[in-house]
């Protein structure tokens, strides 16, 4: 289990801007040690380490709250597709592996508690996700193949032309990929685990120093 060390200076973070710019005092070491984000805005590089003050105006207040209950809890208390999407796209600025990993399980496990009629992400969801994340993303290809092997036709009937155009020629890749013989017959179901959707942490080398012998 981590042990997580409350031994460390505390960081002003301002999330959002004008009346909605929310203040949150976060221990430093554990947003340094999660995030490469952070780990730059706080190695003296930046002004803001000076003051310890990072700011974050394109973010939301209510998803970063989300993200630092992550950090200390393990756990991101939602069930909301679009919040979960949300929480991915900041969790990828913040360059936080861990929590990308988090949220494809949370949205893994929300899919799976609606068997066997699995609910829709909607445009909106897809859409957050999308704007907020890098072609060839783990998240989009999880959402992709969510809906290549679970989707049905209405799905995109109703508003096709607001789903991303990046999303639609995914989803349309992969869908080929998926049935390249005039025989196959789809079968609904999510045929990788959770982890496939992972992105790998990097190991961090081993800083510790052997202790001189005494004679």
């Amino acid at each position: 289990m981590e042990v997580l060390n409350f031994a460390s200076p505390i960081l002003q973070v301002k999330v959002g801007q004008g009346g909605d710019e929310q203040t949150f005092w976060v221990h430093q070491n554990i947003l340094a040690s999660r995030s490469e984000f952070f780990k730059r805005a706080t190695n003296g590089k930046w002004l803001e380490s000076d003051e310890r003050l990072v700011t974050l105006p394109e973010d939301k207040p209510d998803i970063f709250s989300l993200y630092l209950n992550h950090l200390y809890t393990k756990r991101i208390p939602t069930k909301d597709f679009r919040i979960l999407c949300q929480t991915y796209v900041l969790a990828e600025v913040l360059q936080d592996i861990q929590a990308k990993n988090c949220v494809i399980d949370a949205l893994y496990a929300r899919l799976e508690e609606n068997k066997p009629e699995r609910p829709r992400l909607g445009v909106k969801s897809v859409t957050e996700l999308y704007s907020g994340t890098p072609a060839g993303s783990k998240a989009r290809k999880f959402i992709v193949d969510y809906f290549a092997d679970e989707g049905h036709e209405s799905w995109l009937q109703k508003d096709e032309s607001m789903y991303p155009t990046d999303f639609l020629v995914d989803l349309a890749s992969s869908l080929f990929r998926k049935c390249p013989l005039a025989g196959w017959k789809h079968v609904p179901t999510l045929l990788q685990p959770a982890s496939h959707y992972h992105e790998v942490i990097p190991s961090v080398p081993s800083t510790t120093e052997a202790t001189p012998k005494t004679t």
